[in-house]
């Protein structure tokens, strides 16, 4: 008889548990959106936005930046030939 009663308590725990999926796929939805845009956000500014305080302290006109420049426009040619 316990088996029955332990079988029975099973089923009807499967039968919530995807019962309540959809819920729970939106709460992992979520959650998964909040953990990117914190990722994104300490990104720019934890790491872009002091760099781009140190380059704009850099002078303009030296090898250093116009390699930057070159190495930039080359990335965004590669990137736009890799997307079509």
């Amino acid at each position: 008889m316990s088996d029955t009663l332990t079988a029975a308590a099973s089923v009807s725990e499967a039968v919530e548990a995807v019962a309540n999926a959809p819920e729970t796929i939106s709460k992992l939805t979520d959650l998964a959106e909040r953990v990117v845009y914190g990722a994104s956000y300490t990104v720019a500014y934890a790491i872009v936005f002091p760099v781009a305080l140190l380059f704009a302290a850099v002078p303009k006109n030296n090898c250093l930046v116009r390699g930057f420049l070159d190495g930039s426009t080359a990335a965004q040619d590669r990137a736009q030939s890799m997307i079509g």
